[in-house]
């Protein structure tokens, strides 16, 4: 069904570029939040102070160690290349200022991907031996997929660097949806959520008028 899901939405934005290339632009970028890190490509459509985009992730697997902290902080893992994929769709307002190249931007952001959680190892007293206190480990493993869904709001700046190129950066917050199934985890209706700080830098392309 998530095959399907990318397929559809791929086609129809590729659709859309192609029929109308006015006010449009390719958005290039690379996302930090609390599930990880991944690299975003979107068409973006302008329409005055508004901005719509949507397009393809691509999650990034790295080892991120919570010391027990955390559950789900940068737990997220793809464990094939469907899985390494999601959605992102976004809306912005800019403040255009006038005799500044510096356009202000307010934004919300909406990612959804289908992977896994790694749980991380707990210790647990155990016992003494020989005046040393042991401990139980309990070792990794992996949750079967299931969908995120995240929601953001945030700020960002926008400024050109060359001819059609603008370069920006924005931050936000924001919440996690997690859709669980069997997991150790007890939560509401197979349900979890936690909010979420995230970071984005990126690259806009203008379409030539």
């Amino acid at each position: 069904m998530f095959k399907r899901i990318l397929f559809i939405c791929f086609y129809l934005l590729f659709t859309i570029s192609l029929y109308s290339q006015k006010n449009n632009a390719f958005k290039l970028s690379y996302h930090w939040d609390h599930t990880g890190d991944n690299i975003e490509a979107a068409f973006q459509k302008n329409i005055n102070n508004h901005s719509f985009s949507a397009g393809l992730l691509f999650f990034l697997n790295f080892n991120y160690d919570t010391n027990g902290h955390w559950t789900y902080k940068r737990q997220f893992y793809a464990s094939d290349f469907i899985q390494h994929l999601g959605l992102n769709m976004a809306y912005s307002y800019s403040f255009h200022i006038k005799n500044s190249d510096i356009t202000p931007y307010l934004y919300y952001d909406f990612h959804m991907f289908y992977n896994r959680i790694r749980f991380t190892n707990s210790l647990f007293p155990y016992g003494m031996y020989n005046n040393k206190e042991l401990y139980l480990v309990d070792n990794k493993f992996l949750s079967e997929p299931l969908f995120t869904f995240q929601h953001s709001i945030g700020f960002g700046v926008r400024f050109p660097v060359y001819k059609n190129i603008d370069l920006f950066a924005q931050t936000g917050v924001g919440i996690i949806f997690i859709h669980l199934k069997n997991t150790p985890i007890v939560t509401y209706n197979g349900k979890a959520k936690d909010p979420q700080i995230n970071f984005t830098i990126g690259a806009i392309f203008n379409h030539k008028k």
